[in-house]
């Protein structure tokens, strides 16, 4: 009896079955229509379009601060602390993915911010402190935190 086929054959249906699906996205517009999520099979760094935009992956460094991120994909960052602290930044970013982020103190501190964020899923944030504070423009909802005070 022959085995080499059967090697051939178990080998070919592993590759075929642990292979990346070139066709799909490695992002999509969550349920609630606002937010960008990435899933596992993307890396950081690549580009994905949703409705026409191009967003890109980012990890905890989100480049540049300078750079527009307003189309990014945040799922992978756990911490933003003090990523806004005394900016002038003030772009529509409801579309982040915050629910891996675990830190989010002073965040905001200081800044010029002032954009819708009551959609933002932070069940997962641990410390928040000082999350927005010394912003007295910021008339627009915040995010509701659940398990620390943004205060």
């Amino acid at each position: 009896m022959n085995l080499y086929p059967n090697v051939f054959l178990i080998i070919a249906l592993l590759l075929i079955g642990c292979s990346k699906d070139s066709d799909k996205d490695p992002s999509y517009l969550a349920a609630n229509g606002v937010t960008i999520t990435c899933d596992d099979s993307g890396m950081v760094g690549d580009t994905f379009k949703v409705d026409g935009i191009t967003y890109t992956i980012v990890d905890e460094t989100l480049g540049n601060r300078g750079a527009d991120v307003t189309t990014v994909c945040t799922t992978r960052v756990t911490d933003m602390s003090e990523m806004f602290i005394g900016s002038q930044f003030n772009q529509d970013i409801s579309s982040w993915e915050v629910i891996n982020l675990r830190e989010m103190s002073s965040m905001f501190k200081d800044s010029e911010f002032n954009q819708d964020l009551s959609g933002w899923n932070v069940v997962n944030v641990i410390d928040c402190n000082e999350f927005g504070i010394d912003t007295p423009q910021w008339i627009l909802p915040k995010p509701n935190f659940t398990n620390c005070d943004p205060n």
